[in-house]
C-alpha cells in the first residue's frame, strides 16, 4: 500500500515532480517484475484535488501499465485528492470511469460497508476502503466494525481494510491518528490493515504486526 502524491512540485522545482512520478514507475516496474495481482493506493495518488495535464498524462500512462499487465489497482481518496468543496466527482472517479483503477468508495451493486464505502472481493480475498476522514475517523471505524460483523464471509479466506490514516505514535505531531484499541476490533475480521498517509514504512504492532 503506498501514497503517490503524483504532481507535487515539492520545494517549487520541476526536478521533483519528475522525482514522484519515476518513483511510481519503479513501484509499477516492481508489481510486474513480481507479477502481482492487486496494487493498492491508499489515498493521496495525487497531491492535489486539481491536476493539470501533464499530471494526469503521467498518472494513466503508469496505470496503463499494470491494466496491460492484468494487475487490479484498488484506490481510495486521502486528504490530498478528495473533492474541494461544492464539487462531488474527482480525478480518482476520471480514472475509474477508465477502468485504471477500481475506486472502493462507492458501489452501483448495493455493496456498502456503511454510506460511501465499498468493498470488492477478488479470488477468495475480500478489500474494504475506507478514504480519509480526518477528526471523524474514529467514529467511521466503529460504524465499519459493526457492519463488518452483518456481511457474509463465506468463501473469503483473507481479508484487508485499505484507509488513509495512521496509527498513534509512528511520527510526532500527527493529528487524528489511530491508537492500537481503536483498531483491535478489526482483527476479528481483517488480517491486513493496509495504511496510507503518513510517509514512511512501518509494521505494528512489532510483537505481530498486522497494521
Amino acid at each position: 500500500a503506498a501514497d503517490i502524491h503524483l504532481g507535487y512540485r515539492q520545494y517549487n522545482h520541476p526536478e521533483r515532480f519528475k522525482d514522484f512520478g519515476v518513483a511510481f514507475q519503479k513501484i509499477i516496474n516492481c508489481a510486474v517484475e513480481e507479477n502481482v495481482k492487486v496494487c493498492l493506493i491508499a489515498g493521496d495518488l495525487f497531491h492535489k484535488s486539481s491536476v493539470d495535464p501533464s499530471t494526469l498524462i503521467q498518472a494513466e500512462k503508469a496505470l496503463k501499465r499494470l491494466q496491460e499487465h492484468n494487475i487490479k489497482t484498488l484506490a481510495i481518496s486521502g486528504n490530498h485528492d478528495r473533492p474541494r468543496y461544492g464539487q462531488v466527482k474527482t480525478w480518482l472517479d476520471y480514472l475509474a470511469s477508465r477502468e485504471l483503477l477500481i475506486l472502493l468508495e462507492t458501489s452501483e451493486d448495493g455493496k456498502f460497508v456503511v454510506e460511501g464505502q465499498s468493498y470488492i472481493d477478488l479470488d477468495g480475498v475480500r478489500f474494504i476502503g475506507m478514504p480519509w476522514y480526518g477528526g471523524s475517523t474514529r467514529i467511521v471505524l466503529k460504524a465499519i466494525v459493526d457492519e463488518l460483523s452483518h456481511l457474509s464471509w463465506s468463501g473469503i479466506r483473507y481479508s484487508v481494510l485499505m484507509a488513509h490514516t495512521g496509527i498513534e505514535g509512528q511520527m510526532l505531531d500527527m493529528p487524528d491518528m489511530l491508537r492500537f484499541e481503536d483498531v483491535e476490533p478489526l482483527r476479528e475480521y481483517i488480517q491486513y490493515l493496509a495504511l496510507g498517509h503518513l510517509h514512511k514504512p512501518y509494521e505494528a504492532p512489532a510483537d505481530s504486526p498486522w497494521i
